[in-house]
């Protein structure tokens, strides 16, 4: 089985999409020492990486729904997290500012919303774009 230039486009740009955004739970994990938020994250990353994976090579045509699908697990994943997480992040690690402040936490939320459109954009345009003949 031959790799081509868009398969390995879509495998390492969902894995560095899936690392990317949950790599930020990890390490606030290790900041907070919670076990908790440094494995389930990570497990969470590898069986995203491995589903998007297996559902490519069985409907590569499909490729936009499950970027669009990858998108929407995203941010339910990070709106979750991020409003558990939130409340135990520091503000500052050492003399380093972590941004935090009350409206950040609405802010983030609200880009997480806007956010998941793009992902449900995504999955339509896949189901209704019209194959090539």
């Amino acid at each position: 089985m031959s790799i081509k230039g868009k398969d390995l486009g879509i495998i390492l740009g969902s894995a560095g999409a899936i690392f990317g955004g949950l790599l930020w739970i990890i390490i606030t994990g290790i900041v907070i020492k919670s076990a908790l938020y440094i494995i389930l994250p990570s497990i969470i990353a590898v069986a995203g990486i491995l589903i998007v994976i297996k559902l490519y090579y069985m409907y590569p045509e499909k490729w936009l729904v499950i970027l669009g699908s990858l998108l929407l697990l995203l941010v339910i994943i990070n709106a979750v997290f991020l409003n558990l997480l939130y409340p135990k992040i520091p503000d500052f690690i050492g003399e380093i500012s972590t941004g935090k402040n009350q409206m950040a936490l609405l802010q983030i939320n609200i880009f997480l919303a806007i956010f998941s459109f793009w992902g449900l954009f995504c999955i339509f345009v896949g189901i209704f774009k019209k194959k090539k003949s």
